[in-house]
């Protein structure tokens, strides 16, 4: 078989503004950098202590002028490598920061805006790898540091591009550096890592079964399984606070990062008619869980998440019962409640007509008067509920024939409630009520761990009740468009436009990107984003109507404005207090 062509992007980034030096993020891409000549790829470096090597400038831009041109020339393989500091912009979103973050803050890069990019790449196999922390910061630059893309915005979706992503730790935790004796620092992560790549732990080297000839090699799975197992063992024994890793891989067999000769090899060779091929086959893969991930993070922390999940189930199940209940709603009706928060703040662009006198007060169900005469909000639906104690303000699409309940818990937003009010959507949802809890509890309890899986197997576990409520189609079509399965999320829009069910303003803009046939108007009724990680896919729109906007987000699972955020929207939006 011909030597597939290989390129390895390497970023080193040693000093960024507002976060202490560190000594080895340089010294470590430049060894990934001469692992991957070994292997054959073409490499870049962008350091910014070179030691001599040749480095490109170290700017978002200009990595990105550097792929554009390497996706030109064509490439079967791009394997990108970070070590320096990171930051969580959101649950499941990382920053990388680059030197120059503080006065552009574009100038940094983020993970899950492209992996998303990977997708339409036209590359075969794209591989992520970051040695960097996930924790997220209170510094004003930081926070407003929401990253751009590496990978150009290109329309060359290939259905069979597998993406991989292996970070050095999980969400909102630190990947720490060990002081040697000397007096110099070191990474067990990229240590180790460079050890797999290199050939020096035989366990992570298996014989390619779907090639021939066949030959010994590293897969992106083996290595990081054994990554997940070894780092924190070896953490732990430097008398520091275990680091484990977390993986999101989705290539197989044949696809590799390092091969090595068969000659060499203490590896049995085994016979093989498979034709070559870039394309994975259908072997069995272990698929990573919502559940698993919940597992795994409950022993990292020492915590009882079942009993979390547990409560989260049981409150949101009182809640189903009780609003579709057959004693209450008797017919098609649409509304609003706040609970957990005293005297909420709502604001709305459209002008609104409720049943009731004090029509201030949230905290109480409010029955809007949707007469589609006199009073169609069309796209006016999405509103703005607010904690004026912390100076929170979420936006919230209200849908016609559901009552929305908008729950806080400790003074943030923890879930959105859609109850049919009517006919047997309302009747299935009382029937499947503890099944829709137990979902979305799971859910909700991952994702703001920044546990946001992005295959078909989580789709799917969300999206069989999304006309129950619209909530878990949301979550759906996120993941699908995280694994790249456009088709999957085309489905759940596609299924909502049919039906009764409203479809809500995130799926809208996931559609448009996954497809050219779905048409948003113009760029002023591009709907707000409800889940945080839209704000990221705004960037892949011809143009950002809320690019303004963004540096007024807050960290969390839902969209959060803080004080000015609200009066940018009061100002330049006309949202004016109900």
């Amino acid at each position: 078989m011909p030597e597939i062509t290989k390129h390895a992007i390497l970023i080193g980034i040693n000093e960024v503004p507002h976060l202490e030096y560190l000594d080895t993020p340089s010294y470590y891409a430049i060894q990934m950098q001469n692992w991957a000549k070994t292997q054959g790829y073409v490499t870049k470096l962008f350091v910014d202590q070179p030691n001599g090597e040749d480095t490109g400038i170290c700017s978002r831009i200009e990595i990105l002028k550097t792929i554009r041109s390497i996706i030109e020339d064509g490439t079967d393989q791009l394997l990108i490598y970070f070590s320096g500091h990171g930051v969580e912009y959101t649950a499941g979103n990382d920053i990388w920061l680059l030197p120059n973050y503080q006065d552009d803050p574009n100038d940094c890069i983020s993970i899950f805006l492209n992996k998303a990019l990977a997708y339409t790449s036209g590359i075969p196999h794209v591989v992520f790898i970051s040695d960097a922390c996930r924790v997220s910061s209170n510094i004003h630059a930081l926070r407003a540091a929401s990253g751009g893309g590496i990978l150009p915005n290109l329309d060359d979706l290939n259905p069979e591009t597998e993406v991989d992503v292996l970070y050095s730790t999980w969400p909102g935790q630190p990947a720490v550096d060990i002081r040697n004796e000397d007096g110099t620092y070191r990474s067990i992560y990229s240590d180790r890592l460079l050890d797999c790549l290199n050939g020096h732990v035989p366990e992570v080297i298996n014989q390619i079964q779907n090639l021939t000839p066949s030959f010994p090699a590293v897969i992106s799975d083996d290595l990081g399984r054994y990554l997940k197992r070894i780092v924190p063992l070896e953490t732990s024994a430097a008398g520091v606070k275990r680091q484990f890793p977390m993986n999101d891989i989705t290539s197989r067999d044949p696809l590799h990062l390092s091969k090595f000769p068969i000659e060499n090899s203490q590896i049995e060779i085994v016979a093989t008619e498979t034709s070559p091929s870039l394309v994975p086959s259908d072997t069995i893969h272990r698929i990573e869980t919502v559940s698993h991930r919940l597992e795994e993070l409950a022993l990292m922390r020492g915590e009882d998440l079942d009993t979390k999940i547990t409560r989260v189930t049981h409150r949101l199940r009182q809640d189903h019962d009780f609003f579709t209940s057959p004693d209450i709603f008797h017919r098609n009706l649409t509304g609003l409640f706040v609970t957990g928060i005293f005297k909420p703040s709502v604001y709305s662009k459209a002008s609104v007509d409720f049943d009731y006198q004090d029509k201030r007060n949230f905290s109480i169900p409010q029955i809007i008067n949707y007469d589609e005469r006199y009073n169609e909000l069309e796209n006016d639906n999405i509103f703005l509920v607010g904690n004026p104690r912390t100076n929170r303000y979420y936006p919230v699409s209200i849908l016609k024939g559901f009552f929305t309940q908008v729950v806080f818990e400790k003074g943030t937003l923890l879930t959105i409630n859609y109850f049919p009010t009517d006919g047997w959507r309302k009747q299935e949802a009382h029937m499947f009520a503890s099944e829709i809890a137990r979902r979305k509890a799971t859910t909700i309890t991952a994702a703001k761990n920044g546990i946001f899986l992005g295959n078909d197997e989580i789709a799917g576990f969300l999206r069989s009740y999304k006309n129950l409520d619209p909530t878990l189609g949301l979550f759906a079509a996120y993941a699908y468009f995280q694994s790249g399965n456009f088709g999957g999320v085309r489905s759940i829009y596609e299924h909502m436009s049919r039906g009764p069910e409203p479809v809500l303003g995130d799926v809208q803009i996931l559609t448009k990107l996954s497809t050219a046939t779905i048409h948003i108007n113009n760029l002023v009724d591009v709907p707000l984003p409800v889940l945080t990680q839209g704000w990221s896919y705004l960037k892949l729109l011809p143009e950002n109507p809320y690019d303004n906007l963004s540096k007024y987000l807050e960290p969390g699972l839902w969209t959060c404005f803080n004080r000015n955020g609200l009066r940018y929207l009061i100002d330049n939006i006309n949202y004016r207090q109900i």
